[in-house]
């Protein structure tokens, strides 16, 4: 059976979370007139009452999603995440906020076998590195992000590698036990200090 949030005939670049600048939604806005015509890009999460002041072009969101560029799946329940990842050919984590540490989206999307595209930050960059499941694209460029966004769709990757290396360095147990041994030591520090 098909994933449920597919599009007949269109590929899908995805995204999810709430829209924002710091999250590169113009950003991701630039992509979808320079990526090939069965491109969509699909967005899961709210846009509606976030604050009065959502920090990203609405009007050109609301222009693309009337071309049928773009389309809002809204806030999807966390059942349905899962499917939605599996709907993807590729996800897309665009950031330009050098705060965003990490993206644990991205450690769900390889789970569900679909590559990633991500900003160039530092955290961010890392899980595609380290796994080779996808592009890194440079930070705040329209233009780059849509060619990332195209060698990932027309790229494959290994998955087996990806799965070792999610398996290894961050799906469970494994971030658990790093956190334990690091409070142990501090732990024991503070005990040897005191």
């Amino acid at each position: 059976e098909p994933p449920r949030f597919g599009v007949p005939n269109r590929r899908q670049a995805g995204f999810l979370g709430a829209p924002s600048a710091e999250k590169g939604t113009d950003v991701l806005m630039d992509a979808p007139e320079l990526l090939p015509d069965d491109v969509v890009v699909t967005l899961a999460g709210p846009l509606e009452g976030l604050s009065d002041k959502v920090g990203y072009d609405r009007a050109r969101l609301d222009a693309f999603m009337q071309q049928g560029r773009i389309r809002s799946l809204g806030f999807l329940e966390e059942a349905d995440i899962p499917d939605f990842y599996a709907s993807l050919d590729v996800f897309v984590l665009p950031s330009i906020n050098s705060f965003e540490a990490f993206g644990i989206v991205q450690i769900e999307a390889i789970s569900a076998g679909t590559p990633v595209v991500a900003s160039d930050l530092p955290g961010v960059r890392t899980i595609v590195q380290r796994t080779g499941f996808g592009e890194i694209a440079p930070r705040s460029d329209g233009l780059g992000l849509a060619r990332a966004i195209e060698r990932a769709l027309t790229t494959t990757y290994d998955e087996n590698h990806a799965r070792r290396v999610l398996d290894a360095e961050y799906l469970p147990p494994v971030p658990e036990r790093a956190y334990l041994r690091l409070f142990r030591e501090l732990s024991s520090d503070v005990a040897t200090t005191s």
